[in-house]
């Protein structure tokens, strides 16, 4: 099952996921990017290239991986554990336009 553009709110808990690939063993959190320019990343900083110069950005795969640990606690909390599988792996879609350095994750 596919989910696009997802907000679930639990108690003191929230989180917004751009993609959510449910299956039978494994769960997939996609998150998507849309830069038109040069993305870098220097260990877990990174930033784009604009007419200004180089901006910070987040953590693309860090923010996907806040996601999953947010999505498992609300999962629990709700008591759907025994219901689906708890393995989620995440990976960011960035636009076609992109340019990523070989050093890029």
């Amino acid at each position: 099952m596919v989910i696009h553009d997802i907000r679930l709110e639990v108690n003191n808990l929230s989180v917004q996921i751009d993609h959510l690939l449910l299956g039978r063993t494994r769960n997939y959190i996609l998150e998507s990017k849309y830069f038109s320019s040069v993305l870098v990343s220097n260990n877990e900083n990174f930033s784009i290239k604009t007419s200004k110069g180089y901006i910070g950005i987040p953590n693309p795969m860090l923010q996907a991986e806040r996601q999953i640990d947010t999505l498992i606690k609300i999962i629990n909390e709700l008591n759907l554990d025994a219901d689906m599988a708890l393995t989620f792996d995440c990976c960011v879609l960035v636009s076609p336009g992109t340019h990523l350095p070989k050093k890029t994750p």
